[in-house]
């Protein structure tokens, strides 16, 4: 009861004619294995936040204000708005004359005290005692100014549009920081990361370079980057257009390739999360497997090659060292059910699965399930 929910099951159709689902977008991630999300787009009509909320003065109760406000919400009457905003207005007016007021007194009391401060100051020349507290609470006076004048340093990370630059952080508070997440752009990638990659990996002519981008702030540094994403040809538009001029981009795409940190005749390996996507271009150390090879690939560590057949095993040992790809017989253009795998090629008999585990399991469970449909 506390896994499964009434609300992970489908409405009632009484439920239904209330929800206007027709207005909503159910997106399902399962290709990055998270959960699914609703996308939803809200207009601003006016001003938000705290401050923007006009407090009830002191002696009268909030809670009628309040309900003033539900009232207009419940009902959607024009009158009840009307009727409401001018209360609301009048009290700003009074609660704002009264601000005034203690302002003027304010600045009255500040005047008279710093003529009593005259005084006691001549008096305390004398006392040695009293000059050194005085200079210990202008010292302390002085650290706080300090810690402001870091905290303006920061809010400059912030441009005029809104955009978030190298050395702002992105979260504030307790044991909340993200570091560089977000600060560098996606940018083109570099005309030398792909030729040899091409011809590692046997990239037909129509591999769609144009889609994947890098990160990376230094232009010189472009060639090193570390991870190269493939992103849609919409999203590939929004970054042409300069949509990273006015927003701040966390993450976007899918890993494609990723620097190798072994040696190998290619400088980039590839990654799981988008090989669905890269598989169909290659030509070259794409194998298909039986049925019982592709379930011992499905393994963490070094896994020997004696353990699979003999036809696989000829086919390993005649690639160089690197990442190559293992899929079902029978779905190699049945891209739907998702049966590629990456796996790295070791200078020892044996190779290695690059899947995450969880992902394993999912691999594990279209096995079962493929072998329960074939005895059926």
């Amino acid at each position: 009861q506390r896994k499964v929910r009434k609300s992970c099951f489908p409405p009632s159709q009484e439920e239904l004619a209330t929800m206007k689902l027709d207005r909503c977008l159910r997106c399902l991630p399962h290709d990055m294995d998270t959960g699914g999300f609703f996308v939803a787009v809200f207009r601003k009509t006016k001003a938000m936040g705290t401050k923007s909320i006009p407090r009830a003065p002191s002696g009268e109760d909030p809670q009628q204000e309040t309900s003033e406000v539900q009232d207009v919400v419940t009902n959607g009457t024009s009158e009840g708005m009307d009727t409401t905003s001018t209360k609301l207005e009048a009290k700003i007016d009074e609660q704002n004359a009264s601000d005034k007021g203690k302002s003027v007194e304010g600045e009255k009391n500040v005047d008279s005290e710093a003529g009593e401060a005259g005084v006691e100051s001549q008096k305390d020349v004398s006392n040695p005692e009293t000059t050194a507290s005085n200079a210990s609470e202008e010292q302390g006076e002085t650290k706080t100014s300090d810690k402001n004048a870091d905290k303006d340093e920061q809010l400059e990370g912030i441009e005029g549009n809104g955009k978030i630059t190298k050395g702002q952080s992105l979260l504030s508070g307790r044991n909340k920081t993200r570091g560089d997440v977000g600060n560098d752009d996606f940018v083109p990638t570099d005309g030398s990361v792909f030729p040899p990659l091409i011809e590692f990996y046997g990239l037909s002519d129509d591999f769609p370079i144009d889609q994947f981008m890098a990160r990376c702030t230094n232009e010189n540094k472009a060639s090193e980057t570390k991870v190269v994403y493939f992103v849609s040809k919409t999203v590939k538009t929004l970054m042409d257009y300069g949509i990273q001029d006015r927003l701040t981009v966390i993450n976007s795409g899918l890993k494609a390739f990723e620097r190798n940190s072994k040696e190998c005749d290619a400088k980039y390996r590839l990654t799981q999360d988008a090989i669905h996507f890269t598989a169909t271009y290659m030509k070259k150390r794409k194998i298909s497997v039986c049925f019982d090879d592709y379930s011992k690939c499905i393994a963490s560590g070094a896994i020997r090659l004696e353990t699979f057949t003999d036809e696989f095993a000829a086919s390993v040992r005649e690639l160089a060292v690197g990442a190559f790809v293992v899929v079902l017989k029978g779905f190699e253009t049945n891209l739907s059910m998702k049966m590629f795998m990456v796996m790295w090629r070791c200078r020892g008999d044996a190779l290695n699965c690059l899947v995450a585990k969880i992902e394993m399991d999912g691999m594990r469970s279209k096995l079962r399930a493929l072998k329960e449909t074939d005895q059926n």
